[in-house]
């Protein structure tokens, strides 16, 4: 079940959900935020996957990322390929 915002009674989105969509699946304009192409990594059929497209996806994630940061988001990618 889906955490809501307390007292607001609307659901509230992942933190992991935010990460992918930025760092994945791409993402448009948003504020003040520019517009984000999508990762080559989301072209490549999950059966076709390697471990070297996971590497070159991280490699290239952007500098200013904190390594934490980045950790996190690979253990946000594996537990989504882990749950197909």
């Amino acid at each position: 079940m889906p955490a809501t915002a307390e007292g607001a009674g609307r659901e509230v989105r992942s933190d992991a959900g935010h990460r992918s969509r930025r760092y994945v699946l791409g993402q448009e304009k948003r504020g003040n935020q520019e517009a984000i192409g999508a990762a080559p990594l989301s072209d490549v059929h999950l059966h076709a996957l390697t471990e070297d497209d996971l590497l070159t996806w991280r490699n290239v994630l952007p500098e200013e990322l904190k390594d934490t940061t980045k950790q996190r988001l690979t253990n946000d990618l594996k537990a989504a390929l882990n749950a197909t």
